[in-house]
């Protein structure tokens, strides 16, 4: 009888150890595939004339939550309301107005995007009037050494009924920048002095086929060596992105809109 018991112990101490070994592998084979393949950045800019605030719902199509869904207003960048971590690979993303709280009302804006893990994109949402476009850009940020202070400077035309527009710094002759830039489409970053003592930038985007002033943007700052402020310029990279209506006024004035792709 002893021998038995012995016997069965054994065996029941053999099968606990089974069965928690095949549980224990168990969790954590189910904790690998609950995981998240990863993250991405996407920074969304609302260049869409007519809608003054636009609300974020990333789950798409689903009802959306009005009262924890985040802000995109219009001619407007900051990083805490333009720049969201989501989960990399299927990211659906509906953008609705203020206005719409019926669980029937369609988004002005859906995208179903694929954003490989570690990536960086931009997807700037444009148009009036039901008339809406997007473009998607990922971002690949240049690195500057130290020894180099400088700044990386884009520029995108969203600006409605412009067929292209030249960039220019301010007291150049048109185009000094860039002498075309078409409407939906950005440029490469290109390398900007941030030495100290440097003055201030004026960028003026004009038309190309009058060469008439449409907007301008002030880099302030970029050379004041780090004081009384720190120098946000500095070994960072900016979009200048023109958007608003070609000869508009009030609200569709064109306008530049200053994009910092730092998280500071």
């Amino acid at each position: 009888m002893i021998f038995i018991l012995t016997s069965n112990n054994k065996i029941m101490h053999t099968l606990k150890y089974t069965i928690g070994a095949f549980l224990l592998l168990l969790f954590f084979s189910c904790k690998k595939e609950q995981e998240q393949p990863g993250a991405a950045s996407l920074t969304l800019i609302n260049a869409a004339v007519d809608q003054e605030l636009l609300r974020t719902n990333f789950k798409g199509l689903e009802p959306i939550a009005y009262n924890t869904a985040q802000f995109v207003p219009y001619g407007f960048f900051i990083v805490s309301s333009n720049r969201f971590a989501v989960p990399a690979g299927a990211c659906p993303i509906g953008l609705y107005t203020v206005e719409d709280t019926l669980p029937g009302d369609k988004p002005v804006f859906y995208f179903n995007l694929d954003l490989p893990a570690g990536s960086a994109h931009t997807l700037f949402m444009y148009g009036q009037n039901g008339g809406y476009g997007s473009l998607l850009v990922r971002d690949t940020l240049p690195a500057y050494p130290e020894k180099d202070s400088v700044a990386g400077f884009r520029f995108v035309n969203l600006c409605l009924g412009s067929t292209a527009v030249s960039v220019n710094l301010r007291s150049a002759t048109p185009g000094s920048e860039l002498a075309s830039l078409p409407f939906k489409n950005i440029t490469a970053f290109q390398s900007y002095s941030a030495l100290k003592g440097v003055k201030d930038y004026v960028f003026e985007f004009r038309n190309t086929e009058t060469g008439a002033l449409i907007a301008s943007s002030t880099v302030r700052g970029i050379g004041n060596g780090g004081s009384p402020s720190p120098n946000i310029w500095l070994y960072r990279n900016f979009t200048f992105a023109l958007m608003g209506v070609l000869g508009g006024t009030g609200a569709e004035a064109p306008k530049v809109v200053q994009i910092s792709h730092s998280n500071r």
